[in-house]
């Protein structure tokens, strides 16, 4: 039986094949080998990607400083030509360096859904999935609250009664109006990623306390005036 590490690295082993089997028999394309010029920009830059410093950067400088590339295909010859060494790199590491396969499998895959729904095809399908995931958190996020609050008392002996009413108040409207927004995301997508990060905004904001300053101001006139007589 394979263990993770194993199978990820048939995986990324099946994919360098097919990827170097397409490049240089021209599938869909006129093959091409790299220059000996370019093989060395390509060494000394993903060398120091591996540092941390990236590839794409210095890369595309210095295509543009020798106009070794036309703009436009820049983006494209990025991504392909990084791709090779890319996976040698994440061969080496994985291979030397102890990582949690969990941690990576899941960073993988957050990775390649990122980029799928990350593409202009995709805006609505990403936004729906975003607004999906947020809806459904938010609620668990509520329920989780309301039960530790008002049934089990997990709440701090400091918060009192009108405190955690200000927080439910803050906080309870969030996931339908992620929901709405997902709805509207069905019909403009960008709209929709706009009123999710004004909500991001919105909750940077001490919302629970600007809540309960609001109640006990509408609540100041009444206590000044007083019992009415008779």
């Amino acid at each position: 039986m394979l263990t993770a590490r194993e199978m990820l690295f048939v995986a990324l082993g099946i994919f360098a094949a097919g990827y170097v089997w397409i490049w240089f028999t021209g599938k869909g394309r006129a093959p091409g080998v790299p220059s000996l010029l370019e093989l060395l920009i390509g060494f000394v830059t993903n060398f120091f990607d591996t540092l941390g410093i990236g590839s794409f950067a210095p890369t595309a400088a210095i295509f543009k400083f020798r106009k070794m590339v036309p703009d436009e295909q820049i983006p494209g010859t990025l991504n392909v030509g990084h791709t090779p060494p890319t996976i040698l790199q994440a061969f080496l590491f994985i291979a030397i360096v102890a990582v949690d396969m969990t941690t990576l499998v899941l960073m993988i895959s957050a990775a390649v859904l990122g980029a799928w729904l990350g593409s202009p095809n995709n805006q609505v399908v990403a936004a729906v999935f975003y607004g999906a995931i947020a809806t459904v958190g938010g609620v668990l996020f509520i329920l989780m609250w309301w039960y530790g609050a008002y049934v089990a008392k997990l709440t701090s002996p400091e918060l009192g009664a009108r405190q955690r009413r200000a927080h439910s108040i803050a906080w309870g409207p969030a996931p339908l109006v992620i929901a709405a927004l997902t709805a509207i995301a069905f019909a403009n997508a960008s709209l929709a990623v706009a009123g999710y990060v004004a909500m991001v905004f919105v909750y940077m904001l001490p919302v629970p306390r600007l809540v309960a300053l609001a109640q006990r101001r509408s609540r100041a006139p009444s206590s000044r005036r007083g019992p009415v007589g008779r």
